[in-house]
């Protein structure tokens, strides 16, 4: 079905995008979850409820916040690999995915928070703008390669993301060409794109790479954000309660209400922060963590 007959709805989309990351990981099948894992999923909840109380990113009250519900997990500061570190970062995404001028550096700050100091922060950057993209309306895509800087930074030729081969080739032709550290994200680019409008053949074909878990939620964001909520088939998401409990204690009712939060602020109909100029605002990292 061509994208542009379906219904838009970027509440649609928000939660799509949202709960597609936690769906994708409860999918896969060794449900042993690391802990910098099951922590870039609290970071992210915790991230989504910073912006929901005060309007805008700022590092210093997400910090804040962390300490308050869990502690521990401000020591992963500087551990997170990058693929943990863009879903931990999905709420920044989110929230600023119209305004390119602001996403990139509110999106460095928040990567290069959590961020392994060793990694780079530049294809998180690039998938976020390939989020952003899919957040539009009507968006086509293949856009998330020929409109960002995503498939330079992977390392891959325009003749694979043009003809996408079978999924052992794929990941044959991932390996070879890109960094270690990039494959997840590579893999489930291709992913989403080998069937963009099919949220759940996506996550079933990232399950059996390399990688699953972060693999399956980075493709559930990617293909969560263009099918929408609705997109996501409705028995995974009764499917997936016991097992969404696992990953960062909220089931996925919990998760649906936050999200919905973050879009009425991010829409400005939950409230008015207190600060008249939090329009403006990004507060980065302080320099010492």
């Amino acid at each position: 079905m061509n994208y542009s007959l379906k219904s838009y709805s970027l509440v649609n989309k928000f939660r799509g995008a949202w709960l597609g990351s936690y769906l994708g990981v409860a999918k896969a099948p060794d449900q042993r979850y690391s802990e910098k894992l099951l922590g870039a999923g609290k970071i992210a909840e915790l991230g989504a409820k910073s912006l929901v109380k005060i309007g805008y990113l700022d590092l210093v009250h997400w910090q804040e916040q962390t300490q308050i519900s869990d502690p521990t997990l401000l020591n992963l500061a500087g551990l997170l690999q990058l693929p943990e570190a863009i879903w931990a970062s999905l709420p920044v995404i989110l929230f600023y995915h119209e305004q390119p001028q602001k996403l990139a550096p509110a999106l460095l700050s928040t990567l290069n928070f959590w961020l392994h100091p060793e990694a780079s922060p530049a294809p998180g950057l690039a998938l976020g703008s390939a989020i952003a993209l899919l957040l539009g309306k009507n968006p086509h895509a293949p856009e998330i390669i020929t409109h960002t800087d995503l498939g330079m930074i992977l390392g891959l030729p325009n003749k694979f993301w043009q003809n996408l081969p079978c999924l052992e080739l794929a990941i044959k032709e991932i390996t070879r060409h890109t960094s270690p550290s990039y494959g997840p994200i590579a893999i489930a680019c291709y992913c989403f794109l080998s069937t963009p409008e099919d949220f759940s053949l996506s996550i079933r074909r990232a399950i059996l790479a390399p990688q699953p878990e972060i693999t399956a939620a980075l493709v559930g964001i990617l293909s969560g954000a263009y099918n929408g909520f609705r997109g996501i088939p409705f028995s995974w998401y009764w499917e997936s309660r016991e097992l969404s409990n696992s990953l960062s204690g909220n089931l996925v009712s919990d998760r649906y209400q936050l999200i919905d939060q973050l879009f009425a602020v991010w829409a400005g109909h939950y409230h008015t922060p207190p600060n008249p100029a939090w329009q403006n605002q990004i507060v980065t990292v302080p320099a010492s963590r």
